[in-house]
């Protein structure tokens, strides 16, 4: 019996609707994906398979048919700056995705590090002990207006 399947659902908010999406052919096969936010708003996926990245978009032709696209494929220990050893999925894990700023956080063995998906740029995050997972969120507040509970 095969328990993992490409498929992902989709709510519509709109129109309060569920629907089943098959997803890239190589979802079948990773444990460790995340939607994110591809170009111009469109879906897009994440699949993380024998230490790399690949990164999919899913596009809509004029007649509503979908197909996805591959976008780019990168090595994650070329990303990070790792040796090359890091690479399977056991060593990796997707801790959230900051969909505003097209942030990736990975755990990758004992360190969270944050990868700009668009530039490829990464950050090593100091100070976090026993992540599991991670919600990023954005804020501001204007300045010379006071909050007050």
């Amino acid at each position: 019996m095969d328990y993992f399947t490409q498929d992902i659902l989709e709510f519509d908010l709109d129109r309060q609707s569920l629907a089943v999406t098959k997803g890239p052919p190589c979802l079948n096969g990773s444990i460790v994906h995340q939607i994110i936010q591809a170009e111009d708003d469109a879906v897009g996926l994440l699949i993380y398979l024998h230490g790399r990245f690949k990164v999919w978009q899913r596009k809509v032709n004029c007649h509503g048919g979908t197909a996805w696209l591959l976008q780019k494929t990168f090595q994650v220990h070329n990303v990070l700056g790792l040796p090359s050893q890091i690479g399977s999925a056991t060593e990796m894990e997707i801790l959230g995705y900051d969909e505003d700023n097209g942030a990736l956080f990975l755990l990758v063995s004992s360190s969270v590090y944050m990868v700009q998906l668009m530039s490829m740029q990464f950050r090593k995050l100091d100070g976090c002990l026993h992540a599991s997972k991670c919600h990023p969120f954005t804020s501001f507040c204007a300045p010379g207006i006071a909050i007050h509970d």
